[in-house]
């Protein structure tokens, strides 16, 4: 790393280059309070801050709101906020320090991460009018509870902004599933992902009637009508994400209102569309179409051998237009399950980030020119393996050098570490074991030395005779969010007492532990665990001896709440999960 002299060797000009490339949060722990020089281009020079507080410390989060951020709130070109359990509580937190939006004048791009509160949604929205410059904005994984009316008008205040380009709408109203229906006509919106809803044609029709800009859109499409028809056209959009519950006449009906479309990324359940429907779909509505990702599943007959429905859909993939005008190849799989017969078939590459794993397989076939071709599924992220998934000859030829978040069971078997040989990219990883094995432990080792960038390890079951807690004696250099509650039945937790409390408190991975999920028997372990654990920033934990009943106590003290913030720094925020209410959030230091 350069030193500090060598570093006040570089002209002002590079210096302010390099801040561009950290984020501000960095530059100010890293240069601020050095010298003069580097106050004066921090404070008066440097223009373009970028906020990025989703993964801060509270300590740093409070210095930057009080001492700095006053002073270049209207040179603020981006801003990330997030609640969710490294920073909870954190976006309410940030409007306590008296900021209003409007007051970040510059401001370009903003990304709002697990808001549960629609006060402060509707906060937000109302100030969004106020930003010039504004061209991107996000909500990602939001959960608000709220009425159809409040959505509505939510949407209408974005699309009234008259400069946003790019709109990430992953906002889950409790579950109720609402399409974006804007009444007024955006007139600069071009890229829109839409997640939590299935829209039906009507609300696609409106869509597209109030969206007339939009060149791309990611959206789930359900629509089981006969009546529904698709009326107005959209010439602008060119690339289009589609997940489809349906029938193929909705597909012909959508796609001939798409008439630019160049590059279609589709998903389809229980529609039965042969190669040569497609073909037919796609050369009459579709003349520009360019790149084609498809993914099915389709119930098939049940009056037919399986392994033959397979060849004939295969088959109707083996025409010059598939295989010599378009080269877009296909590999396709049976499974029969619960006495209903299943086909999944999908284009080549592999285009999706999740890759679902069946068994047993039926007949493993491609139209692909070599059977040695197209087996690294480069684009899958988020893979679940299990031994007997990939135990076909066939499937195990797969591998997938790109995986950030892993499920395993442990022990692995010899397959394993050929089908994913490369763990540089792995960000997040679910160990489960239901086996009494003492290769256990050095294999867990083993996935930690090789994988550097890992930051997430999260324990699931553990059924083994030695031990029901988790190998957290286990080392690696990169873990720094910790959680020991897994994805189990929530009223099935593990629970960790005093003595268990002070073992993780001195482990390798306890000691360098900045997020941990817990449950403890009493609200004492609670205490124990932040004050020991000095490098804990954030703590989620289910507390045994919590009183707190949601139909009882809402309009009563929280007993717990009021006992923590009795006993902790005043510092230390400390709320309860509006999702998960007896889990209690503290965002410590």
């Amino acid at each position: 790393m350069a030193s500090k002299a060598s570093l006040e060797s570089l002209a002002n000009e590079l210096l302010l280059d390099l801040f561009e490339f950290l984020s501000t949060v960095h530059v100010f722990h890293a240069f601020f309070g050095l010298n003069t020089r580097f106050d004066t281009l921090l404070l008066n020079r440097f223009s373009a801050y970028r906020l990025d507080f989703r993964s801060i410390s509270k300590t740093d989060f409070d210095a930057i709101c009080r001492n700095h951020l006053p002073s270049i709130i209207d040179r603020v070109i981006s801003l990330r906020l997030s609640d969710n359990n490294y920073t909870p509580h954190q976006t309410n937190l940030f409007f306590t320090h008296g900021f209003l939006l409007r007051q970040f004048s510059s401001l370009r791009s903003i990304s709002l991460c697990h808001l549960r509160s629609e006060k402060i949604l509707n906060s937000i929205v109302v100030e969004l009018c106020h930003l010039p410059y504004l061209i991107h904005l996000n909500f990602n994984a939001c959960f608000i509870s709220s009425d159809q009316d409040n959505a509505g008008r939510i949407v209408n205040h974005i699309w009234n902004l008259p400069k946003l380009t790019h709109c990430h709408l992953g906002i889950n109203y409790a579950y109720e599933g609402y399409v974006p229906a804007p009444s007024v006509t955006s007139v600069s919106l071009e890229y829109l992902t839409v997640e939590y809803a299935d829209c039906n044609l009507n609300e696609f029709d409106h869509l597209l009637q109030y969206t007339p800009r939009l060149r791309y859109l990611s959206i789930k499409l359900d629509d089981r009508t006969s009546d529904s028809e698709l009326i107005s056209s959209n010439i602008a959009i060119t690339k289009i994400n589609l997940s489809l519950k349906s029938s193929i006449n909705l597909l012909q009906n959508l796609f001939q209102h798409l008439l630019n479309l160049c590059h279609l990324k589709i998903e389809t359940w229980d529609i039965s569309i042969s190669g040569s429907q497609w073909e037919r779909i796609i050369t009459t509505y579709l003349p520009k179409l360019k790149i084609f990702q498809l993914k099915m599943r389709n119930e098939v007959r049940d009056n037919e051998p399986l392994e033959n429905q397979i060849n004939e859909l295969l088959d109707s993939f083996r025409t010059r237009f598939w295989l010599v005008e378009h080269k877009w190849f296909v590999r396709c799989y049976g499974q029969s399950q619960n006495d209903i017969n299943y086909s999944f078939l999908y284009t080549l590459p592999y285009a999706f980030k999740h890759f679902y794993a069946h068994s047993p397989y039926i007949s493993l076939k491609s139209t692909a020119p070599s059977d040695n071709d197209y087996w690294a599924y480069d684009c899958v992220n988020y893979l679940s393996y299990e031994p007997h998934l990939f135990a076909d000859l066939a499937m195990s030829q797969i591998h997938f050098p790109n995986i950030h978040k892993l499920s395993i069971s442990l022990p692995f078997d010899d397959r394993f570490l050929t089908i994913i040989s490369k763990f540089d990219h792995l960000l997040s990883m679910y160990v489960k074991v239901e086996d009494d094995n003492d290769s256990v432990i050095p294999q867990l080792q083993l996935l930690l030395d090789q994988a550097p960038r890992l930051h997430s390890l999260v324990f699931g079951p553990w059924m083994t005779s030695f031990s029901q807690v988790p190998p957290i004696e286990n080392t690696s250099a990169s873990v720094y969010e910790l959680n020991l509650q897994g994805y189990a039945d929530r009223d099935h937790l593990r629970c960790f007492d005093a003595h268990q409390c002070t073992t993780l408190s001195r482990s390798p991975l306890g000691v360098q532990c900045k997020m941990l999920h817990i449950k403890v028997l009493n609200r004492t372990n609670i205490l124990y665990l932040v004050n020991t654990m000095s490098n804990l920033q954030a703590l989620n934990v289910h507390c045994e001896d919590d009183n707190w009943n949601e139909e009882e106590d809402l309009s009563t003290e929280d007993e717990l709440l009021e006992w923590l913030r009795q006993h902790l720094p005043s510092t230390c925020t400390i709320t309860r999960d509006t999702y998960y209410v007896h889990d209690i959030l503290l965002w410590i230091r």
